[in-house]
């Protein structure tokens, strides 16, 4: 097994391919999502920053997809605290957004690493395309806090992708030193926690 999420298995064939099939095996909601990342991939077409669909096997539900040896840029920059190749999202968050597709999800988890460290997104199941809801989200530390006047929409992918830069440099999530439950008290209650801290370890 390469990964497991909400609705797919992800694991590597004997070709040498990653292949993603529903999770759990037979549940309508996970068979759903995986016909309709297919349509996004295939709305999407190629990109350099988008992984590569080898096939779609519209009977079994199961995507075909190429093998990211490197596996997900989270678990790199848990190992090594810095990323050497910073060309992440170049291009195709426009790309995206002009095909009317909004990844939702976009965070260093759904970023997938080659055996070059060459950066590819994945994981579109949570998209929305042609205005439909998305049905999930990147989290807290990838998503604006509340009172940010950002609620929906390609912004939200901005964002996201503007945290995961902030990652790349850092090696570290977006608000690493709050606890996540403070993350949802507003925008400007958490720049003010923010500081706070700051004095208080100032003060230590």
């Amino acid at each position: 097994m390469i990964g497991l999420g909400v609705s797919g298995l992800v694991e590597l064939s004997e070709e040498g391919y990653a292949i993603k099939s529903p999770w759990p095996p037979g549940s309508e909601d996970s068979l759903s999502d995986m016909r309709f990342e297919a349509k996004v991939y295939n709305h999407l077409g190629s990109h350099p920053r988008l992984i590569k669909v080898i096939d779609w096997d519209a009977e079994e539900c199961c995507l075909a997809m190429e093998n990211m040896s490197n596996g997900t840029l989270k678990d790199y920059l848990e190992k090594n605290n810095a990323f050497p190749n910073r060309n992440v999202g170049d291009g195709s968050c426009k790309q995206w957004s002009d095909s009317r597709v909004i990844h939702y999800d976009f965070k260093p988890k759904n970023i997938l690493l080659d055996e070059n460290l060459e950066a590819k997104i994945a994981d579109f199941g949570c998209s929305a395309f042609n205005e439909s809801r998305p049905t999930g989200g990147a989290g807290v530390r990838y998503t604006p806090p509340k009172g940010s006047n950002i609620s929906s929409g390609v912004q939200l992918d901005i964002f996201a992708l503007g945290s995961t830069i902030y990652a790349i440099l850092t090696g570290k999530d977006p608000f690493a030193g709050v606890d996540s439950e403070d993350l949802g008290i507003g925008f400007g209650d958490a720049i003010i926690l923010i500081f706070w801290r700051m004095w208080r370890w100032t003060r230590l």
